[in-house]
């Protein structure tokens, strides 16, 4: 007799009516636990410097080569309180524009963020401690949570970064 060389799950498919005969490990997905976060409503403050919102953009120069811009604004009033534009924003120099803008316009009780790493990392978490400034995440995948910097991005977008061509950061 000849044998033929079947796939296991065809031949588990071919013996339904005793499953033991073939041992086939189960495949088990796993999933990722994320971090729970409480939904929080987006409220207008009642004074300067009780929250900022700052996000990250995205735009690319004339040879093709990608920039980011961080960019921060006074949720109170929407004052644009500064940015910070490099090929790589780690935290470290997102944490030293921060600084800058605490000296001029002053400390802030808290900062609305996204989920991004630079603002998860382990040097952010120090910084904010430090300085005694809370770091109000938003929910994944929930940019609505973070509305007030999303607009100014979007103004921002469309009179400085579609309005020009860009040859080189300086």
């Amino acid at each position: 007799m000849i044998e033929k060389k079947v796939g296991a799950r065809r031949a588990a498919g071919a013996r339904h009516d005793d499953p033991n005969k073939l041992k086939l490990a189960k495949l088990h997905k796993k999933r990722l636990r994320r971090l729970v976060q409480v939904k929080e409503p987006l409220v207008q403050p009642l004074a300067a410097n009780e929250c900022w919102s700052m996000d990250f953009m995205s735009d690319s120069l004339m040879d093709g080569s990608k920039v980011r811009v961080l960019n921060v604004i006074d949720d109170y009033n929407r004052q644009y309180l500064g940015f910070d534009l490099g090929r790589s924003l780690p935290a470290p120099r997102v944490t030293r524009a921060l600084d800058e803008f605490i000296d001029f316009h002053g400390r802030p009780k808290r900062i609305r963020i996204d989920n991004g790493p630079e603002y998860r990392s382990h040097h952010m978490q120090l910084w904010a401690k430090e300085q005694e400034i809370e770091l109000q995440f938003n929910q994944s995948g929930k940019p609505t949570q973070n509305s007030y910097i999303e607009r100014f991005n979007r103004t921002y977008r469309t009179e400085a970064l579609d309005a020009y061509l860009f040859t080189s950061m300086h």
